[in-house]
Parts: C-alpha cells; sequence; structure tokens
C-alpha cells in the first residue's frame, strides 16, 4: 500500500530507492548540494557532470535572476572572493551583487578554483579544482539533465530582509517556471526556497511543480515572520510543519541539526515528505538513516555512500 508521500518526493528510477522511507530496509535518497560542493567547484558544470557519474539520486542548485533576466546558477548573492576569479586572480571586491551584472558581464568570471587556504568543504583530498569553469545558466543544467532520470532540486534565492539582492518573489518565480516548463515531466524536478513567499508564487504558476520548504532552526534574521509569508508558525502555535502544510508544501527540508523523531512524526501525520540538509559527517548520516527520512543533501556524496553501503540493511 502506497502511503500519501510515497512515490511523490524523490523517487528516483535510477536507483529504485523509494519517496517514502517506510522502514528501516529503505535508506534515504542522496542528493548532491551544489551538484557534490565538496569534490568539484559547486554549482559548476563540471561538479555536475562529476556527480552524475556517481551513485547519487539527484543534485541540488541554487539560481539567481542576472540583471537582464537570465537564471544563472551560483549560491550567494554576491560573487564570493573565495572562488570568483578574473583575469586570472580572484577578486577583492566582496560586494558584487549578481543581479547587478548582466549575464555576459558574470561570464568574465571564473569560478573553479577556489583559494584552498580558505576554509571550506573543498578542503580535503577528494577535492578537485578545474581551472576556466565559468557560472552556468540554468538553462545549461536543465540540458545535461533532461535526457536522465535523476532529480533536479533548485533553491530559488531570496532573501526577505535583503530584497535589495534579489528580483521579486514573483519575478524569480515566474523565470525558474518558465526554464523548467522544458522538462517534459516535472516528476524530475522539485523547487524550494528559503522564502515561503517564492514557493507560493512557483505553485501558483505551476501547481504540478513539486515544492520544498527550507527552514534553518534559529537565527536572528531568519525567525523574522518575512521569510515564512503569510504563514508565519506563530499561527500555527509555533508549528513549522503545519505552517509548511497549510502552505502547500509537500516537503520539509531543515538542516539535519534541527531534526528530531517528534518532528519527523509531526511531518509525517501532516503526510510531508523529509528532507535533511546538508549532511556530510557519518554521524549525521547515521542519524538520518535512523530517524528514516526520505532524502538527505550532501556536499559529499561519497562519505553518504559509504555510510549506506555498511548500513546493515542494505
Amino acid at each position: 500500500m502506497t502511503t500519501q508521500t510515497e512515490g511523490k518526493i524523490f523517487a528516483n528510477k535510477a536507483s529504485g530507492k523509494l519517496a517514502h522511507v517506510a522502514d528501516m530496509n529503505q535508506l534515504p535518497s542522496l542528493i548532491a548540494h551544489r551538484c557534490g560542493a565538496g569534490l568539484r567547484p559547486e554549482n559548476t558544470l563540471a561538479a555536475l557532470d562529476y556527480a552524475l557519474t556517481q551513485d547519487i539520486d539527484g543534485v541540488e542548485v541554487d539560481v539567481h535572476l542576472t540583471s537582464d533576466g537570465v537564471v544563472i546558477v551560483h549560491h550567494d548573492f554576491c560573487l564570493n572572493p573565495i572562488f570568483a576569479k578574473r583575469a586570472g586572480r580572484h577578486i577583492q571586491d566582496v560586494g558584487v551583487a549578481i543581479n547587478d551584472l548582466a549575464y555576459e558581464e558574470i561570464r568574465h568570471y571564473h569560478v573553479g578554483e577556489p583559494d584552498r587556504t580558505t576554509q571550506g568543504v573543498w578542503q580535503n583530498e577528494r577535492f578537485v579544482s578545474v581551472a576556466g569553469e565559468q557560472i552556468p545558466r540554468l538553462s545549461d543544467i536543465i540540458e545535461r539533465m533532461q535526457a536522465g532520470t535523476r532529480k533536479l532540486l533548485v533553491e530559488i534565492k531570496s532573501d526577505p530582509s535583503r530584497p535589495h539582492l534579489s528580483a521579486s518573489p514573483e519575478t524569480l518565480a515566474h523565470a525558474v517556471c518558465e526554464q523548467l516548463s522544458r522538462f517534459e515531466s516535472f516528476d524530475q524536478v522539485n523547487v524550494i526556497s528559503f522564502d515561503w513567499r517564492v514557493l507560493g508564487e512557483v505553485q501558483r504558476l505551476k501547481p504540478d511543480l513539486k515544492t520544498g520548504y527550507l527552514t534553518i532552526g534559529e537565527r536572528e534574521d531568519y525567525s523574522e515572520s518575512t521569510w515564512f509569508g503569510e504563514f508565519d508558525p506563530e499561527r500555527f502555535s509555533g508549528s513549522i510543519v503545519k505552517a509548511a502544510t497549510a502552505a502547500g508544501a509537500d516537503f520539509w527540508s531543515p538542516h539535519h541539526a534541527d531534526l528530531t523523531p517528534q518532528a519527523v512524526d509531526e511531518a509525517r501525520s501532516q503526510g510531508l515528505g523529509v528532507s535533511a540538509w546538508t549532511c556530510n559527517e557519518p554521524d549525521d548520516i547515521r542519524r538520518m538513516v535512523e530517524l528514516g527520512i526520505d532524502s538527505v543533501t550532501s556536499d559529499r556524496p561519497d562519505i553518504v555512500n559509504a555510510v549506506f553501503a555498511g548500513w546493515p540493511h542494505k
């Protein structure tokens, strides 16, 4: 018998992993965070190409809108000096906002060689820099994934506390949905965001697209109700799960440290799928398996697969 959640979220034809972890014989689906940021330069085509050679169920990318309306794949709201190079040198300016640049300007930057003297997930022996990698468009990602069976999670970046750094929720949702319409079936795609207003717009434009509601626990700027739009958890007895359900979420995606057995049970009682980000440590990954969640997102899919391989029920 199929539950409300089974077959709906994170189903993957390639590996046969189920959408809902009904018992401990099932492992969560594995999503490569930023295409596997601990193995190749994050959110690049090189990272995507490498990730698609691995035993994963899908990839996650972050998207912004340029000043001339191109949906590009990049995590930060501004060019990151740790990654961004121009004329062979890492940039020094930390305030170059993506939405202030036209796409042709963005093409001048290379992001495949992070500054290895800085701290980050690239500080490991498995990480490989790739010279000359540019910031891709979402259309470039879609082109590579269209013929495959892996899941694509698209995180729309929008910050209500800094509205000058992104387009409006309506504009962002429209631009992203227009690109995602190139998929023959929306079964392959999920849209996620911390800004619940954006997800409401996505649902209005494309009701068949599955949406995942991201949360990050206690953080001063995030606790403001602007992130939740009309669905402030305070209206739902302080329950983020009930707020996300009322907003129309298909699944809830908190940071892995915020997940407890009680939280997972509450999500299940509301018919929500449960995903965790970003699990890179073996102990955290094991705990997610024990909680029976649907999906884990990780910078290090190699570590996740090593844990999965040693799981007694595999």
